[in-house]
């Protein structure tokens, strides 16, 4: 199933982005005076909303005025990079401001003329290599530049930081993270800025480098406090690594310093979403959509928190405005196309899964195409039984042994040679669920019923988001199996029932089969042997830095098991039970392992295995 990009897809793409296209000079505070105080220091930092009026306000200035306003900055001395030469100075002033004004073009050529005639001119080069950065780094040559500016920039002055700044800026961006740091460590050793070390700790990050990334960021907020982009990378960190409540007081902490920023509220909402309250979640998540309305990924983030807590026609509004504002989002395609399957709208259901499929060809295993495949088949399959009962729908005996096999594992399944399920019946019209007021008193009665009873179900803890829909199928499935049991009882004259546990499990899988269409639920004995061996079933206590926060409260219960397993089944190696004996928590086992290994891959600790890169502890 598609996951949201919160974890690690979506906190990578802010992190890499967060410190370009913000701001690097300013220059003209008011008309007509200018301030020296707003001039910036070189920091890329998220523009406030009266620079943001000034900015927009540079953009109309004619070149005349401009070079007005650029003479005043020298003759106050708030132009960045002087030289002490007025004619020089005035130039690269007015080559600032075209920057500040996003005429990158224009303020290129102006930078490009300067060089020319002062070819160790060191403003220009930074300014160039900026005007390039916001140009966009997206395109190839516009990055080449800058960094080629840059690194000419640092040629010509080793001892200012602003070169190495910049230019670690676009090689995080362009994802060259060993570079990038490098170029953070020099800046650093001439001096120690907040910039820098918040810079630092993003790459970290990104690199999976997680103490070492919650140290540089902790730096920057000792140095300065009050950076809300800081705090809101220090939140995502808490939030990828499981630590929800931390991540939650940061956020609101960087909202109070910066409460247009939609990603903040946006964070929030998913931090009480994997904490389970269901009440802040949309409440965080809405604020974000109020912020930002036009934000494909935010309705996305709301729709899918919707669907897991059993709300579907509210997420499919939230769905169907994604895709309004970016057609082509696959994920979301997937979802909406999910989100009626579970409704039973078959036919828009499958033109969805369709989609995917011709925007992307079956051998790029892309990850929402492989489920697209599988939920375009069992939409089919159902659509032609619906006026089957529930519990005689025969899924093991009617679909492919490989389809069920490889779809249990989430694996992409080669349909070459495969027979599809018949297409979609015309005759045959789509599920009308009708309004609860249309239904009979009897129906009324037994859906309370099961409401009440499903809710007693459901595990109340942190971590587990409450489903309605889960909730309201297994009210259906518990009555459904005491009606089973009670003919068993109590049998009626000259007929005998006999009901087995396979019987039981198989009217609460049928159940739960409805609440979520894409979960492969299959009775494994009905596979061959050749093809079972690798099916396991684990539940992922503990990955490298990340808690799962519904088991979160095991975690010490389980240390002792754990550790009791791994000294009992120590393999040829470097002895390290003394370390074993003495790891206080999860993450410090795993270290045990890695550094045992030299392994630096996956790690994690599941019900099954501690495993470490290629290795197993057991």
């Amino acid at each position: 199933m598609a996951q949201l990009p919160g974890l690690l897809t979506l906190a990578a793409y802010v992190f890499s982005l967060s410190p370009l296209f913000l701001c690097y000079f300013a220059a003209v505070t008011e008309k007509p005076s200018v301030d020296s105080q707003q001039t910036c220091s070189g920091t890329c930092q998220r523009a406030s909303p009266s620079r943001a009026q000034h900015q927009s306000e540079i953009q109309q200035f004619t070149l005349a005025e401009l070079e007005m306003y650029a003479e005043q900055m020298v003759k106050k001395r708030s132009v960045q990079f002087a030289t002490g030469r007025f004619s020089v100075d005035k130039k690269l002033a007015v080559a600032m401001l075209l920057v500040n004004a996003e005429r990158y073009d224009e303020a290129i050529v102006r930078f490009t003329a300067l060089i020319k005639a002062n070819r160790d001119l060191y403003g220009a080069y930074v300014g160039r290599g900026t005007a390039y950065t916001y140009k966009g780094v997206d395109n190839t040559t516009n990055a080449d530049r800058a960094i080629e500016d840059f690194s000419t920039a640092i040629r010509l002055n080793s001892n200012d930081l602003e070169g190495f700044e910049r230019r670690a800026e676009v090689l995080t961006y362009l994802g060259h993270y060993n570079e990038a740091l490098i170029d953070v460590k020099s800046g650093l050793a001439l001096k120690l800025t907040s910039e820098l070390y918040a810079l630092g700790g993003r790459i970290m990050y990104l690199q999976g480098k997680y103490h070492m990334a919650h140290v540089h960021l902790q730096k920057s907020l000792d140095l300065n406090p009050k950076q809300s982009e800081t705090m809101k990378h220090m939140a995502m960190m808490h939030y990828s690594t499981g630590r929800m409540k931390e991540a939650i007081k940061l956020l609101k902490e960087a909202h109070v310093l910066d409460a247009r920023q939609a990603i903040i509220p946006f964070y929030t909402g998913l931090s009480y979403r994997e904490l389970g309250d269901a009440q802040q979640a949309n409440e965080y998540l809405s604020l974000a959509i109020r912020l930002n309305p036009m934000s494909a990924d935010m309705h996305y983030g709301r729709g899918q928190f919707w669907y897991f807590h059993g709300r579907r026609l509210e997420a499919l509004q939230d769905f169907s405005m994604c895709l309004s504002l970016d057609s082509g989002h696959i994920s979301c395609i997937y979802m909406y196309g999910l989100t009626l399957t579970s409704l039973g709208l078959y036919f828009p259901a499958i033109k969805a899964y369709t989609q995917i499929f011709l925007a992307h060809p079956i051998e790029t295993h892309h990850g929402e195409l492989i489920h697209a495949g599988y939920m375009r088949e069992y939409s089919r399959y159902l659509h032609a039984r619906l006026d089957q009962p529930l519990q005689k729908l025969a899924l093991d005996d009617e679909l492919d042994e490989q389809f069920r096999s490889h779809w249990s594992r989430q694996q992409f399944f080669n349909y070459h040679n495969y027979t599809e399920q018949p297409g979609l019946q015309p005759d045959t019209s789509d599920v009308e669920t009708p309004e609860f007021r249309e239904l009979d008193v009897n129906t009324q009665a037994l859906l309370c019923k099961a409401a009440v009873l499903g809710a007693k179900t459901e595990f109340q803890a942190e971590g587990v988001l409450p489903n309605s829909r889960r909730q309201l199928a297994a009210g259906m499935a518990a009555i459904r199996i005491a009606q089973a049991l009670e003919k068993q009882w109590q049998p009626q004259a000259g007929k005998k029932n006999s009901i087995g546990w396979r019987d039981i499990f198989h009217v609460a899988a049928s159940w739960q089969r409805l609440v979520d269409p894409s979960l492969p639920i299959f009775w494994f004995d009905k596979l061959r042997e050749s093809i079972k061996g690798d099916h396991m079933n684990e539940l992922y206590i503990h990955r490298e830095y990340q808690s799962v926060v519904r088991y979160k409260g095991y975690e010490n219960q389980l240390l002792g098991i754990i550790k009791e397993k791994a000294l009992s089944n120590q393999r040829k190696g470097k002895d390290v039970s003394s370390a074993i004996k003495n790891a206080s928590n999860c993450t410090a086992l795993i270290k045990v392992w890695e550094v045992r290994n030299g392994s630096h891959g996956c790690k994690e600790i599941t019900t099954q295995h501690l495993v470490v890169g290629s290795c197993s502890l057991w």
